[in-house]
């Protein structure tokens, strides 16, 4: 079943390339570049999880340490 849904995939990755394999030219600031629209769509895509996985890990992290920073409370007399 596996094997079956990563042929799938790899299927449809194949088929999106091909229909953006159109090249572009990417302007930023001073910068200039001419690539594949597919390839700008993974780096983007990748950019995104890198920036949406730190976040979490921060956010994570802060829960965290925040937790075992704060004591605990003191019964009331």
């Amino acid at each position: 079943m596996l094997f079956v849904l990563t042929l799938i995939v790899a299927a449809l990755l194949a088929v999106f390339m091909v229909q953006n394999a159109g090249s572009v030219e990417l302007h930023f600031l001073l910068w200039s570049v001419a690539m594949s629209q597919a390839l700008l769509v993974f780096f983007v895509l990748a950019a995104g999880m890198l920036i949406g996985w730190t976040a979490h890990a921060y956010i994570a992290f802060r829960r965290r340490h925040r937790k075992t920073v704060q004591s605990p409370e003191k019964p009331s007399e």
